[in-house]
């Protein structure tokens, strides 16, 4: 613990909260709202809300699958809450959890909230106790024949790809955002969407003084995806998330902190088992590029010129309760690290001419950005954003610092030798960030598709 632990400052409606309580997941499957209940012990209350995507067939619902992922998400979005005074007890009050969502309830307040703690001053990892009774354990159930695939679409380059990868697979957004609807009209195919409705309560407690911070936010939009797809007949939720999400963003006195937890390989195994228990075998979650570096991705996308025009990697545009520039316009700012790497990973695949109509500007060209380039291979640790590995950074640098149009950029030129060195230091190179590597979940069905795109056999 800190010497000075900053729950002693909060406001006092917040200061000695003992827990979060979940004390309600309600559907109304008349409007297809849900509406999940919190409470910090008995002094604050909420209610989040979803607006669910009506389904075509209300009678082919299976009630019991979507109660099942309900509960995952009635987990994970805890956390928004959760976070408001940090307090030891998460106490679950809607029935016993099995082994599959208490190890989801474990991995999302632990493991998902660690960035928040560190940043916090609470240090890490907060301990914090999943209180409900142990229910029955299910098996895992059987794996089963493919069926009509959803892709979530966060606008992102890794969406984008799964889009251009599975042409058959539908498109689904939450709070579907201007680039989300891009990458769906640039495939030529309609958008599903939700509207995720957080508590106004929380913003007010902020601005008097809340804790606040990151939550493992990919678990909650996976976890809408996944009643969205029961809803709807869907028997694969497609993710793109890359094996990069797997490295911790920095560690500190041992313990990894990892900003894209809910992204990692280890979170993958966990939700992708208990979508399968809570389901029934109906639905599976997994990512459709795990094995891949953010590198293979960017020279696969590449290819697909409606798509490059239409994806956006820029998290200002993604903001909850303030409008920016970016988010208004959907644009890159070229100023944040997300921008900055996903610049970077796409350089070595482009000219100076295409990379800069593409991204609407290069920030290799703006001396400032020297340092926040050069951090993103920082043994320090990297910015606490969804950024690639430190190799694939530095990598991607020392790439394109050996080409002409590149390597006289004042960004190129100021950071080259320090990016060739640690390249060299760890005996990294292109060719190997660009071959699948690690495990996967991949069915069978979507393998050989995948595979060809992004790991082509030489001609």
């Amino acid at each position: 613990m800190p010497d000075v632990d900053p729950r002693a400052a909060l406001p006092d409606a917040l200061r000695g909260i003992e827990a979060l309580r979940l004390t309600s997941c309600d559907l109304d499957d008349a409007t297809w709202t849900v509406r999940l209940g919190y409470a910090l012990d008995d002094a604050v209350a909420f209610t989040e809300t979803i607006e669910l995507p009506a389904p075509a067939d209300p009678s082919a619902v299976d009630h019991a699958a979507l109660d099942g992922v309900l509960r995952l998400l009635h987990l994970a979005a805890g956390t928004s809450y959760f976070k408001a005074a940090a307090p030891p007890v998460v106490r679950v009050e809607t029935g016993p959890l099995t082994g599959w969502e208490r190890a989801v309830a474990e991995h999302c307040y632990d493991q998902g909230m660690r960035e928040f703690a560190h940043r916090a001053g609470l240090g890490v990892p907060v301990a914090v106790a999943i209180d409900a009774p142990d229910g029955a354990t299910p098996a895992l159930p059987a794996d089963r024949a493919p069926a009509r695939s959803l892709i979530p679409v966060g606008g992102g380059k890794d969406s984008a790809l799964c889009t251009s990868i599975l042409s058959e697979a539908d498109l689904f957004a939450v709070n579907a955002p201007g680039a989300s609807q891009r990458v769906a009209d640039a495939a030529g195919r309609p958008l599903l969407a939700a509207r995720r409705t957080i508590d106004p309560t929380l913003r007010t407690l902020n601005d008097q003084g809340a804790l606040n911070g990151h939550v493992p936010v990919t678990a909650i939009t996976s976890a809408i995806s996944l009643a969205v797809a029961v809803l709807h007949g869907y028997g694969d939720v497609v993710m793109g998330i890359e094996r990069s999400a797997s490295e911790p963003t920095r560690v500190e006195d041992g313990v990894p902190i990892n900003h894209q937890h809910a992204k990692s390989w280890s979170f993958e195994q966990v939700l992708g088992d208990a979508a399968a228990v809570a389901t029934g075998g109906a639905v599976r979650w997994f990512s459709l590029l795990r094995p891949f570096s953010e590198l293979a991705i960017a020279r696969a996308l590449v290819s697909d010129a409606a798509q490059m025009g239409a994806f956006l990697s820029c998290n200002r545009a993604f903001t909850l309760w303030r409008e920016t520039e970016q988010s208004r316009t959907q644009t890159w700012c070229l100023e944040c690290p997300k921008c900055l790497f996903t610049f970077l990973c796409f350089a070595p695949f482009l000219s100076v001419a295409d990379a800069t109509a593409t991204f609407g500007g290069n920030p290799l060209a703006d001396p400032a950005r020297t340092d926040e380039v050069a951090a993103l291979w920082s043994r320090d640790g990297k910015p606490f954003e969804c950024v690639g590995e430190v190799l694939e950074s530095a990598v991607a640098l020392a790439t394109i610092a050996e080409r002409s149009d590149w390597a006289a950029l004042p960004v190129v030129a100021a950071t080259a030798s320090e990016a060739t060195a640690l390249v060299a230091a760890n005996d990294a190179s292109m060719a190997e960030l660009l071959t699948p590597a690690g495990p996967d979940r991949i069915p069978g069905t979507y393998r050989a598709r995948t595979f060809a795109r992004l790991a082509p056999e030489p001609s």
